[in-house]
């Protein structure tokens, strides 16, 4: 039985009583939010008994232009490296809901979400912290690297979290650069050297 709004009469409420659903139907763009609150109240107080919603007049498009959105920032997203999609998920407050949506689909996904895994994303964040650290400090490349294998970090991640460490001081030092010398840091060519001596190694290796 067709009955009109909760909120204007209660005449719902009074069929409510012998209805065995009761339906409640919304228009998209049209109806009220406070007409859906105040059926969540009845629902609450039990003035309204096995109640369903229908959702209508929304168009035949919105869904699949949102489906795509989603589908395009999940294709530019699988690019990112697994460090970047958790902490994308770490840093969640700095980033918009649907991309940090997208960075667990992805996470869970690729299997980064197991304990294991969270594990070591922490130990890669730890050893990053020290590399940082000893850049500032003017600690030569072999010694940090061996430093962080100290803590624990095999050969392969150390020279990663070095490598990676470097350019984010790299990119911090050249702002300091211009302003005071316009030339390259010191650490800047300490590295390039050692980069360019590990490579000459593992080739004369094989």
């Amino acid at each position: 039985m067709d009955t009109t709004a909760t909120t204007s009469v209660t005449d719902t409420l009074l069929i409510s009583e012998i209805a065995d659903i009761t339906l409640y139907v919304a228009k998209a763009n049209y109806t009220n939010k406070k007409d859906i609150a105040f059926s969540e109240e009845l629902i609450a107080t039990n003035r309204l008994k096995n109640v369903s919603y229908v959702f209508n007049g929304v168009p035949s498009n919105s869904f699949l232009k949102s489906k795509k959105m989603n589908q395009d920032l999940l294709e530019k997203m699988k690019d990112y490296s697994d460090v970047r999609i958790m902490n994308t998920i770490q840093q969640s407050n700095n980033f918009d809901s649907e991309i940090v949506e997208t960075a667990k689909h992805l996470a869970a996904e690729k299997g980064l979400t197991s304990s294991e895994r969270m594990h070591m994303f922490e130990q890669r964040a730890k050893y990053l912290s020290i590399a940082k650290e000893k850049i500032n400090n003017g600690v030569e490349p072999e010694l940090i690297k061996k430093g962080l294998m100290d803590y624990g970090a095999d050969e392969t991640i150390a020279v990663e979290v070095l490598g990676e460490a470097a350019r984010t001081m790299r990119v911090g030092g050249k702002r300091e650069e211009k302003e005071e010398s316009g030339g390259p840091s010191i650490w800047t060519v300490l590295f390039v050297i050692f980069i360019v001596i590990r490579i000459i190694l593992r080739m004369a290796s094989n």
